[in-house]
């Protein structure tokens, strides 16, 4: 363990910490298109190429990403669900949000299977 003093020094130079809040959000959204290419290649029983699970992971994490900016823009200014739901306002949105996610997801692997579909018939019609 690094001593406190270490930290200190650390946290005083200021450009590593932000550096460091900087990298967050895109090492997350790296290792969550890692982790729906790894469940997009391993979730059918057929064999899937590596880099044909990439484009659906993309999609699937642009559009949740900008499918929760907007509901979180829609939830904070627009949308007054706490009149509405009460306490259970939470609940709600937070099963929207989940549900636009799983949409998100859902395309992702819809459009895996379009290319790949895609280029078996380009195959195909080589032959």
């Amino acid at each position: 363990r690094l001593p406190t003093a270490a930290l200190t020094e650390v946290s005083d130079t200021g450009w590593i910490a932000d550096l460091l809040q900087f990298m967050v959000i895109p090492v997350a959204l790296v290792g969550a298109m890692a982790f729906l290419a790894f469940i997009y290649r391993y979730s059918i029983r057929r064999p899937q190429y590596q880099r044909r699970v990439w484009p659906g992971a993309f999609f699937a994490i642009v559009v949740g990403t900008l499918a929760s900016a907007i509901l979180g823009y829609y939830v904070a200014n627009i949308a007054r669900y706490a009149l509405f739901y009460g306490s259970l306002a939470v609940i709600v949105v937070l099963h929207l949000w989940l549900w636009l996610w799983c949409t998100a997801i859902i395309l992702g692997a819809e459009i895996n299977i379009a290319l790949e579909d895609l280029k078996d018939s380009q195959a195909l019609a080589k032959e």
